[in-house]
Formats: C-alpha cells, sequence, structure tokens
C-alpha cells in the first residue's frame, strides 16, 4: 500500500469518530479513553503478530521517540474525549479542526519550504467550510469559552506538530503499542479515581464503542501516511472529515439536513482545489508535452 493512500484510509476512519462517540452512550470520558487505548494497543499487537513482526526488537527506542509518540497519540486523544464531554460538540469539533491549518504551518516550518499563497487561500476557504457545516441553527457559537475549549485548541496544535513532525523518520509504529497501552493505564487510574463506572449502556452505545475501537488502527495507518506519503495533499484531504461527520450525523437522524452543511461542503471542494492547484497545472503542462 502507498503511503498517501495509507493516510487516505486513515482519514475514512478518522471521519467515523464523532458519530460513534455520539451513539457510544453516556460513558465517562477516561472510562471510554481506557477502553479506547487498550483496544488499540491490542490491535495493533495482534496485527503484528501476524505478520510475523519482533514486536520486542522493534520498541527499542529512546525515551524521546516515546515521550513524542505519547503526547502526539495519547494526550491528543484524551484532551479530545475530555473537551467532547465538557463543552458543546460542534464548537469542539470547529476547534478541532485548526489542525490541518496547523500541519501546513508546521511541515513547511520544519521541513523549511516556502508556503504557497493558494495554500493559505485553500486552507482558509476550507476553515471558512467547517464554519459553516458546525454553525447551529440558533446561532450562538461560542458564548462561553470554558475549559473545554483550551483542552481542545491544544490538542489541536499537539496533533497538528505531531502529524508535521513525522515526516521522513523511521518507523515508529510498533512504539504504539506500549505507548497506547501505558494511556489506557493512565486513564484507567483516572477514571477509578475520579468517575462512576458506567456499564449499563445500550447494545448499540456498545457496538459503537467496539467499532469506534477497531477504527483506532487508523493511528498506525495515519503514521505512514505522514512518515512518507504527500503530507499537503493529506492535509488538505482532512478538511473532508467534518463534511463526511456531518454526512454521517444527518443520515443516522441526529440531526437535520441544512443548506450549511451544503454551503461548507463547497468551500471546502474549492479550498481542496486552491491548496493542490500547483499540482493541477503541473500535470496538465507535462501531459501537453
Amino acid at each position: 500500500m502507498s503511503p498517501t493512500l495509507s493516510g487516505l484510509i486513515a482519514l475514512l476512519l478518522f471521519s467515523l469518530g464523532t458519530i460513534l462517540v455520539a451513539l457510544s452512550g453516556d460513558m465517562p470520558p477516561f472510562q471510554f479513553s481506557a477502553v479506547t487505548f487498550f483496544s488499540c494497543a491490542l490491535t495493533l499487537w495482534l496485527y503484528f503478530k501476524i505478520k510475523g513482526v519482533n514486536i520486542k526488537e522493534h520498541m527499542r527506542a529512546s525515551p524521546t521517540q516515546y515521550a513524542v509518540t505519547f503526547i502526539g497519540i495519547a494526550l491528543y486523544q484524551t484532551l479530545l474525549n475530555v473537551a467532547f464531554k465538557i463543552a458543546p460538540a460542534f464548537e469542539i469539533n470547529m476547534l478541532n479542526y485548526l489542525w490541518p491549518i496547523l500541519l501546513v504551518l508546521f511541515s513547511k516550518y520544519l521541513s523549511k519550504k516556502r508556503l504557497r499563497i493558494s495554500e493559505v487561500l485553500g486552507m482558509g476557504c476550507g476553515f471558512i467550510g467547517i464554519c459553516f457545516i458546525f454553525m447551529p441553527q440558533g446561532g450562538g457559537m461560542f458564548e462561553h469559552i470554558g475549559l473545554g475549549h483550551v483542552l481542545i485548541i491544544s490538542g489541536a496544535v499537539l496533533w497538528a506538530f505531531y502529524s508535521a513532525f513525522l515526516s521522513g523518520k523511521n518507523d515508529t509504529t510498533i512504539l504504539l503499542i506500549p505507548v497506547t497501552a501505558v494511556a489506557g493505564i493512565i486513564c484507567l487510574i483516572i477514571h477509578l479515581l475520579f468517575e462512576q463506572t458506567v456499564m449499563s449502556l445500550p447494545v448499540t452505545a456498545w457496538v459503537a464503542t467496539f467499532i469506534f475501537c477497531i477504527t483506532r488502527f487508523s493511528y498506525a495507518l495515519w503514521e505512514y501516511g505522514m512518515r512518507k506519503g504527500d503530507q499537503m495533499l493529506l492535509s488538505s484531504l482532512s478538511y473532508f472529515l467534518p463534511l463526511l461527520s456531518s454526512i454521517y450525523f444527518i443520515l443516522f437522524g441526529i440531526t437535520p439536513a441544512r443548506i450549511e452543511v451544503a454551503i461548507g461542503g463547497g468551500l471546502i471542494i474549492i479550498g481542496c482545489l486552491i491548496v493542490n492547484i500547483h499540482r493541477i497545472k503541473f500535470k496538465k503542462t507535462n501531459a501537453t508535452l
């Protein structure tokens, strides 16, 4: 599988995250995080075992590598889960998708490449599209800024920097096994200390939770895509996540179909084309030679 295709599949799996969290019921955030991280560690362990990879040998890494992976994956996911539970979901979703813009900025900074005007305009257009998608019908956005908003902005910064940092790095995917396992233990301890365990959930909630846990394998696909694939293309395509997420909510009857979603989707498509306009021109020029 090509790395860019791997990153694209990861984005498709990421797009399922919000609807699955919404369908997972009233499970407390740290209980949900613990289940998620343990499942991710187990899924990755089984995957590499089946492939016949010597897992122990590939776990030899520096403390810095482990720290970066922990902050980029575990801390981001935990901040996201907590923010969704303590602040309005549409506001958290909107702020979370600051990360594609930040990813472009961090990628250019770390690679010491010049930022194109088309990339700035395209990413800005995509973010405006997201604002339309998550705009509540009654208005009143960001009337009360609280801890949840601070957490999700911090998480977006961490995720964007981590994703940009992966470019050209050696394979660190197996490090996700111990990192997510440790994260699961930490979240379980916090849950037992400060939260009430909730087990009496509907069958649909447990099914949604199970599917969500399986899709966390997407972190490994995203790592591969960011390390070896086309970061700019994946960054621009990431703006389709909220559009797909909104479509899922409409299909499941959680939110009604609105004209704002169509407008936002149009802006995202335009933004994606603007970001990649130089690629289109380049391919067209080559075709005429």
